[in-house]
């Protein structure tokens, strides 16, 4: 369910334009330098399309230089959000040939038509390009968002198979491009101002449909599929035409496909029960909604979230649950001018929507993002620190004035309990697992079986009964 759809989407088109694609996957644990020999002595490929967030960043950086090192010649371009927020600190790289601004599925073939005719790659809008011998940079301008996303191909899938344990267990479907929200903590604003054309995208429910129906002929054993995008709320007109395609497409099978979606609480829909039937009815038995924060101040003022109160969101919560719906709440700790007293109200807030699963994280400043500027306005971190942005949102490095770093670290590990009580460790298996990965930085190298035995044998019981505001 998680391949990224960007890398995808570039691997696909150029595929489609007959050439070879390989996709590879790093880890840090991997020998990078030796993989990278063997897949370079192989296929001998021109071109490595790279792609990023912030916190990937370095270790990309790594892996451009692993390549550089074995063959200079081949061409090195980096993609994704990192890049096109950041191109000015991101192309000062040695070993990035070239950057893609913003959408690349256009600018990726033109330029490996160029490499491929013995070339000097030029003029190709989205692409700033380095001249090797002189440094120089050509920053081409952007093209307009790409508008019609049903003439986008479907991903090609099985580029991924060798990637992907159980092909069958659950697919994600790219639904749209862009958010209408304009949160300070998330890229999506910053991104919103990268070129001209509308941001928020919306695919044909047929199209969609489409696709779902390639994967599930493709794939016999699947039995989920994830429809991703921002929010489905922001167009209900839409969303229930979508809905109806889905129930339509699900009436001709004998065992139905279950979906998911991202759902923003929006007032059009807090305790609107005919928006839940359509769910229901086109087989949707799980919603992601991200609260954030349960601190309506920090939502309003810090995070630019769009505007509903706890009891609105509870009441949402409520109503899915009517409908045998599950939510997943996303939540955020550590954010700049968050309090304790703040992250007392989330655990509250988050306690009485009972979610069936929370989504934590510890805040990091996307640089690019609104609230990444504010961090340095306030001297909360040292942007030239190269650790921070790598722990993947489960470190916290930011001391806050009422919520130090030590704090918001301890929270993170026992926010489930403070959500749940003990149901937390002992019922939900990932949950644990969660916490037990987690628990690598706190009690060393356990196993998820080893720390329930620890919690059983009550040995970290004086921190779980810590008195709690």
């Amino acid at each position: 369910m998680s391949i990224p759809f960007g890398i995808s989407f570039i691997a696909t088109v150029l595929k489609k334009h007959d050439y070879n694609v390989h996709i590879l996957v790093f880890t840090p644990q991997m020998n990078i330098e030796g993989i990278l020999q063997e897949f370079i002595n192989t296929y001998h490929p021109s071109l490595f399309c790279l792609t990023a967030t912030s916190s990937q960043f370095h270790f990309m950086k790594r892996v451009a230089a692993s390549i550089k090192k074995i063959d200079n010649e081949i061409f090195t371009i980096l993609g994704g959000i990192h890049a096109s927020l950041n191109p000015e600190d991101t192309i000062q790289c040695r070993d990035f040939d070239g950057l893609c601004i913003g959408e690349g599925e256009k600018a990726i073939i033109e330029l490996a038509h160029c490499l491929e005719l013995g070339k000097k790659p030029s003029s190709i809008p989205n692409l700033w390009i380095k001249d090797i011998e002189t440094g120089a940079i050509e920053k081409n301008p952007p093209d307009d968002f790409f508008q019609d996303l049903d003439k986008l191909p479907f991903i090609d899938r099985t580029l991924w198979h060798i990637w992907i344990n159980d092909p069958d267990r659950c697919f994600s479907v790219l639904i749209g491009r862009g958010c209408p929200n304009k949160c300070s903590f998330c890229s999506n604003h910053a991104l919103s101002r990268v070129t001209k054309g509308k941001y928020v995208r919306l695919r044909a429910p047929e199209n969609i449909v489409k696709e779902i129906t390639e994967i599930v002929g493709k794939n016999s054993k699947v039995s989920s599929i994830y429809l991703e995008v921002e929010t489905i709320s922001v167009n209900l007109q839409y969303a229930y035409n979508l809905f109806n395609c889905l129930r339509k497409f699900n009436e001709n099978r004998n065992i139905p496909i279950e979906f998911g979606i991202n759902v923003s609480p929006l007032k059009k829909i807090i305790e609107n029960e005919d928006f839940f039937i359509h769910l229901k009815e086109a087989n949707f038995t799980s919603i992601n909604i991200g609260l954030e924060s349960g601190s309506e101040r920090v939502r309003k003022e810090i995070l630019r979230r769009p505007q509903y109160k706890n009891e609105d969101i509870i009441s949402f919560c409520a109503l899915a649950r009517k409908y045998g719906i599950k939510v997943m709440v996303n939540v955020l700790v550590g954010i700049p001018g968050e309090t304790i007293d703040d992250f007392h109200e989330t655990v509250v807030c988050v306690r009485k929507c009972y979610p069936d699963n929370i989504q934590l994280s510890i805040f990091e400043p996307y640089p690019g993002t609104d609230l990444y500027t504010s961090c340095i306005e306030q001297g909360l971190f040292d942007p030239e620190n190269p650790e921070i942005m790598q722990s993947e949102r489960c470190r916290a490095f930011i001391d806050l004035p009422d919520f130090s770093k030590k704090k918001i670290q301890f929270e993170f590990f026992l926010f489930n309990f403070r959500v749940e009580g003990f149901r937390a460790f002992f019922i939900s298996g990932s949950r644990a697992l969660m916490i037990a990965t987690f628990s690598d930085r706190v009690f060393g190298r356990l196993s998820p079986v080893q720390l329930l035995q620890k919690i059983r044998q009550k040995r970290i019981g004086k921190m779980c009964l810590l008195d709690f505001k």
